[in-house]
């Protein structure tokens, strides 16, 4: 089967989504008070303090999703991209072990030095409970196995083998209206005097049994 590499960019999607957002209620917000602060030089009232708490919270959270967002895209560029190299697809079966192949591209020559590498395999359940027309949706982390990682000892390089031994006595990936369960594979990558990066691939895990070869 033809190899499927998967990029974890949701480091530079949560920062641009947090300067767009952030932009736009901090835009919000500073407009607000600028017309109760106009309205208020002319028309003194205690009541102005009271009116200008919600867009002052617009304004200071659109400021704080603007340096999140920066700060994400700032990690993107000194980390760069994590990427996982599966053997067979995103779909496993129970019981099957596959090799895969972790790499991460780009990113600072000091981020690149000396890495060591961990990953974990990963089951979560996620359960939407309905009361009248609100919905509460419930994530929960139902199993995490360490896997064994094997990291290259070529210089310059951040990358690995990292070991996926499907369990037998699992649930397998589902998604349905209410609830649903899914797996991943979470590489940790450490290197002195930089920010631990990890990253999280989405796996599908099939409803069915690996064959064993004899």
């Amino acid at each position: 089967m033809t190899e499927v590499v998967v990029a974890d960019r949701s480091r530079r999607r949560r920062g641009w989504t947090g300067i767009a957002l952030g932009t736009v209620f901090g835009a919000i917000g500073t407009v607000s008070l600028a017309g109760l602060a106009a309205f208020a030089i002319g028309d003194p009232t205690p009541w102005f303090l009271v009116a200008a708490v919600i867009p002052l919270l617009f304004a200071l959270g659109g400021a704080a999703g603007v340096v999140f967002g920066i700060r994400n895209l700032w990690l993107s560029h000194v980390l760069g991209v994590p990427t996982l190299v599966l053997p067979s697809g995103t779909s496993l079966c129970l019981g099957e072990t596959v090799t895969a192949r972790f790499h991460r591209s780009g990113g600072t020559r000091q981020a690149r030095q000396a890495p060591q590498l961990t990953a974990d395999l990963v089951c979560e359940e996620r359960v939407t409970y309905r009361q009248g027309t609100d919905d509460h949706t419930v994530t929960r982390e139902i199993e995490r196995r360490e896997l064994a990682v094997r990291t290259d000892q070529a210089p310059d390089t951040v990358s690995g083998q990292v070991t996926v031994p499907v369990p037998v006595d699992v649930p397998p990936s589902m998604t349905l209206p209410h609830n649903g369960i899914a797996w991943s594979v979470e590489v940790r990558v450490e290197v002195p005097g930089v920010p631990v990066d990890t990253g999280t691939f989405t796996v599908v895990v099939l409803p069915m049994v690996a064959r064993v070869s004899r």
